[in-house]
């Protein structure tokens, strides 16, 4: 009797685990998914002429801004 309650109990544990596991999945598919885009973003800053390079860097700086104003969030640096 003791052994199916056992049972019972870690199937339970494992459905109770679940969301928590596919939350920390997507999760880290979404840091990978940032870490991948960042290194394309870097890859073609790469080809920007250095006479182009402040008016890139000022407009990435600008997006930023924008993005965390939007979303309520401030920059920490």
């Amino acid at each position: 009797m003791q052994n199916q309650n056992l049972s019972y109990e870690i199937v339970n544990q494992g459905c109770f685990n679940r969301p928590a596991q596919q939350y920390h999945s997507q999760q880290t598919q979404n840091v990978m998914n940032c870490v991948l885009k960042l290194k394309e973003f870097l890859d073609v800053a790469d080809s920007v002429s250095p006479e182009y390079e402040d008016v890139a860097v000022m407009q990435c700086i600008g997006l930023m801004e924008d993005y965390y104003r939007r979303h309520g969030k401030r920059l920490r640096v």
